[in-house]
């Protein structure tokens, strides 16, 4: 029945006692499967009947683990080598070889794919590949290089994706686009939530989920200056309706925080205080000066 179906997504079934765990995924559309393995070996033991995005999944998987393996071995035999550059050059081709051989597999089945839970996952994996770029200089060419992978980082995946929420892949691309990819200043870091936030708009479920995400992360920030990311956030989309979801009481006290906050952020003109100085005389902030002023509370 329509009512019983669980929200789309990668599932783990977690097993005691040590917390190991299985993953399962649950397509939108193909929920009524069976799935049998050994627990200590599930990858390579488990067997899928009535899923076929399942089928595909562990079978993916299983081939990683035997190219993983080949992987290793071949680093082993690096390790164990000293200045043979003839065999340490046969050992980089077998790796290289290697390294194209998961990428078309990878591409082939995205191709034969389309459209799967599966599909969705391994393209999520696959970085933008940034072209090559002429300049005066090494940097000038790194700067082309590095605007070219911010304007295409989310290429192959759909943010909005709420079965991608619910999976390994999405959260760590969008914390990596925030975190390393945006440069970290309150500024920047404000354009690049917008974007994503933006583009989170058309799935309420993600969309509340990353404005809750990155309020609560800025609220929190010990960071100098990060209070302003969390002053836009609530300015921008909490005190304009974009939250609907949250109390009136505990939205007045978000707008409330960010309004006393915003006046007093690094950048701004300190408010004019006024105080008295010893002699009963009122002495004011503004009327101070000098190149620079230090105010010293306790």
């Amino acid at each position: 029945q329509a009512d019983t179906l669980l929200p789309c997504g990668v599932y783990l079934f977690v097993l005691k006692p040590d917390n190991s765990f299985i993953q399962i995924l649950i397509p939108e559309n193909d929920q009524q499967f069976t799935v049998s393995t050994d627990a200590k070996d599930a990858v390579n033991k488990m067997k899928i009947k009535g899923s076929d995005d399942n089928a595909l999944f562990y079978e993916y998987l299983q081939y990683l683990g035997k190219m993983r393996e080949q992987a290793d071995t071949l680093k082993a035999q690096m390790g164990r080598i000293k200045g043979n550059v003839q065999d340490s050059l046969t050992l980089v081709k077998k790796s290289t070889e290697l390294d194209k051989a998961v990428k078309k597999y990878q591409a082939d089945l995205l191709l034969k794919h389309q459209g799967t839970l599966t599909a969705k996952i391994i393209k999520s994996s696959i970085e933008p590949e940034v072209p090559e770029f002429s300049g005066k200089d090494e940097r000038e060419i790194q700067t082309k290089k590095y605007f070219w992978y911010r304007a295409h980082y989310f290429d192959n995946i759909d943010i909005s994706d709420p079965c991608l929420l619910r999976s390994p892949v999405l959260h760590p691309k969008i914390d990596q686009y925030i975190t390393k990819v945006a440069p970290q200043h309150p500024d920047s870091i404000n354009a690049a939530l917008d974007f994503v936030i933006d583009k989170l708009k058309g799935s309420p479920e993600n969309y509340k989920f990353y404005l809750i995400h990155f309020l609560n992360t800025y609220a929190k920030s010990n960071v100098v200056g990060m209070d302003a990311c969390y002053v836009h956030i609530a300015k921008k989309y909490y005190c304009t309706g974009g939250a609907s979801w949250v109390k009136k009481e505990d939205l007045d006290k978000i707008c409330d925080n960010a309004r006393r906050l915003d006046p007093i952020l690094i950048g701004k003109i300190a408010p004019n205080i006024v105080v008295k100085n010893r002699l009963d005389q009122p002495v004011s902030l503004w009327d101070v000066d000098a190149d620079y002023t230090v105010l010293f509370f306790w």
